[in-house]
């Protein structure tokens, strides 16, 4: 995913009209084992990278619920379904358009996403331990430059 960036990123840098301000740089731990390798390659590229432990779908339970204790991924989408079946009366479809449903409750997910970085923090571990996730971030930022041309 880094190596793609950065080559799209290259790829753009050789156009003089278009330029990239910032490089976000989004994935999850699911099963990946270069995770070390891929956070070293965006900090040297000056990429932010968007991480999720153990899997994306964290962000989206934030939504529901807190979590601040270790989870497993089969967990994450077992509980995230539960909340889907429960407020949405449908199943969780990760191939489906949620914005709208979740877009209520996103300060919320911001704020435990906030609350997870804090208590990872003061336990002295890496924001990137289980759970985890920034997402937040990225949505931050989006939020601001939405602010700054509406």
């Amino acid at each position: 995913l880094i190596k793609e960036a950065k080559k799209l990123y290259i790829e753009v840098e050789k156009d003089v009209d278009l330029k990239y301000d910032e490089v976000y740089c989004v994935f999850d731990r699911d099963d990946h084992l270069n995770i070390p390798a891929a956070f070293d390659m965006a900090r040297k590229n000056d990429f932010t990278v968007i991480f999720s432990n153990p899997c994306f779908e964290l962000w989206l339970l934030l939504h529901f619920e807190d979590q601040k204790s270790y989870i497993d991924r089969k967990k994450v989408k077992s509980l995230l379904n539960k909340h889907f079946k429960a407020v949405y009366k449908k199943e969780y479809d990760k191939s489906k358009d949620i914005y709208d449903d979740l877009k209520y409750n996103q300060v919320t997910a911001i704020q435990r996403a906030k609350e997870l970085h804090k208590l990872h923090l003061a336990n002295l571990k890496q924001e990137t331990e289980n759970p985890s996730t920034n997402v937040d971030v990225l949505l931050e930022a989006l939020d601001k430059i939405a602010n700054y041309f509406y």
